[in-house]
C-alpha cells in the first residue's frame, strides 16, 4: 500500500516520510519561519507543517481562555502569508503540510494549493470537520492522541465513507513532554494489524530517540517538533521542550535513513552481493578418491566440500548426479563440475 504526497509516496519500501512541525516555534515571524524551511530542507526534511488557526473558530472568549485566547490570535496568518510559506517551502524542495483548526482554514488551504492536510488529535473526534478535509481527496495526516482504538476506528469510517481511502493514522500522545514509559509505541504496529494502513508517529518527547525506535517498529511518517534557538520561549513552552535543533534534525533523519538500511525491504529472494557470497562459500560436488573416466557416480564415491571457488556443482544438486557417469578422470578433492559428466 503506498499514498502519494506530492512528488513522494508513503508506505510500503518506500522512505519514511519526516515531517518538521514549526507551528509555534516559528514564534509568529513569517521571515523567521522561512529561515526555518531553509534549515528544515538543508537537514532533508520531507515536510514542513504550521498550524491553520482561526481563534473564534476554535476557542469560546471569557475570563477563563482571555490569555490563551490572545496568544492563539497570534498564531492566524492570512492567505498571503500561507502563499508566502507555501512557495518558501516549494523553492526549498520540501511540502507544505498544515493542520486546519476549523472548516474555514480547509477552504483556505485548499486555495493555498497544499497536497496533505494533518488532523490534530484533539480533532479526532470532530466529525464535520473530518468529513470535510476528507471531501477534499487529499491525504489525511490522522493524529490520535486521547484517542481509544474505538474513537479511532470511528474517525477512519467517516474519513473513508466520505470517499477518501488516503488516511494515515499517527501514534500520539498528547502529553508534552511524553514521558518514555508513557510513548507506548507498539501501538504503532497495533494501528497497522488493526486497520490495515500505513502508520506513523507525531512524537512529544524530548529529543528524537523515540522517532528512530517508531521507525524500527514500522512508522512510515515521522512528525518532529523543529526549532532554531535553544532559549525558552515563555509564550510556547511546551512546544520548545519537545523540540529538536538543527543538529538534532540532522542526527535524526540520518538515523532514519541508516535504521531504513538495516531494516531494508521484504524480498524473498538473496541479494545480489550475497548471491555472489553464496556461489563462492557454499559446498561443492568433490571426489572422495582418484576417479577413472567412466566410473559411475554414487555416494559412496563423492561428498559436499568448500573450495573456495565458483566453479562446481552446490551440494543441493547432488542426488542428481548420482547415476551419472564421468567423462574424465578424477583425482581426489577434485571438483566435479557439469562438463565432467555424461548427459
Amino acid at each position: 500500500m503506498k499514498i502519494r504526497i506530492g512528488n513522494k509516496f508513503v508506505g510500503e519500501n518506500e522512505p519514511c516520510y519526516i515531517i518538521a512541525e514549526v507551528a509555534r516555534t516559528y514564534e509568529n515571524n513569517i521571515k523567521k519561519a522561512e529561515r526555518m524551511i531553509k534549515i528544515a530542507a538543508e537537514c532533508e526534511v520531507d515536510a514542513i507543517k504550521i498550524q491553520s488557526i482561526k481563534a473564534e473558530d476554535l476557542l469560546v472568549y471569557n475570563k477563563n481562555t482571555a490569555d490563551y485566547y490572545k496568544k492563539v490570535e497570534r498564531l492566524e496568518r492570512s492567505f498571503e502569508e500561507h502563499k508566502q510559506l507555501a512557495d518558501t517551502a516549494k523553492k526549498h524542495g520540501v511540502e507544505f503540510v498544515s493542520t486546519p483548526e476549523s472548516i474555514e482554514m480547509v477552504d483556505l488551504l485548499e486555495k493555498v494549493g497544499v497536497n496533505a492536510y494533518k488532523v490534530a488529535s484533539l480533532d479526532c473526534v470532530y466529525y464535520d470537520l473530518l468529513k470535510h478535509i476528507a471531501s477534499k481527496k487529499k491525504p489525511i495526516l490522522l493524529s490520535t492522541g486521547m484517542a481509544d482504538f474505538n474513537e479511532i476506528e470511528e474517525a477512519i469510517k467517516i474519513i473513508k465513507y466520505a470517499g477518501n481511502n488516503d488516511v494515515i493514522p499517527l501514534h500520539c500522545v498528547s502529553l508534552y513532554p511524553t514521558k518514555l514509559e508513557n510513548l507506548n509505541l507498539s501501538n504503532i504496529t497495533l494501528l497497522k494489524e488493526k486497520f490495515g494502513l500505513i502508520t506513523g508517529f507525531s512524537d512529544h518527547s524530548k529529543g528524537y530517540l523515540a522517532s528512530l525506535c517508531a521507525v524500527a517498529l514500522g512508522a512510515k511518517v515521522i512528525e518532529k517538533h523543529f526549532k532554531i534557538d535553544e532559549g525558552k520561549n515563555s509564550e510556547w513552552d511546551i512546544d520548545y521542550d519537545v523540540a529538536i535543533n538543527p543538529k538534532e534534525l540532522k542526527e535524526m533523519v540520518n538515523g532514519i535513513r541508516k535504521i531504513e538500511k538495516i531494516i531494508g525491504y521484504k524480498q524473498e529472494k538473496v541479494g545480489e552481493e550475497e548471491k555472489e557470497r553464496q556461489i563462492l562459500r557454499r559446498r561443492k560436488i568433490v571426489a572422495i578418491k582418484n576417479l577413472k573416466k567412466g566410473t559411475t557416480i554414487t555416494k559412496e564415491l563423492v561428498t559436499c566440500k568448500q573450495n573456495l571457488e565458483t566453479k562446481g556443482i552446490d551440494s543441493s544438486r547432488l542426488d542428481k548426479i548420482i547415476g551419472k557417469k564421468l567423462n574424465k578422470d578424477k583425482k581426489k578433492d577434485d571438483v566435479i563440475e557439469l562438463q565432467d559428466i555424461e548427459i
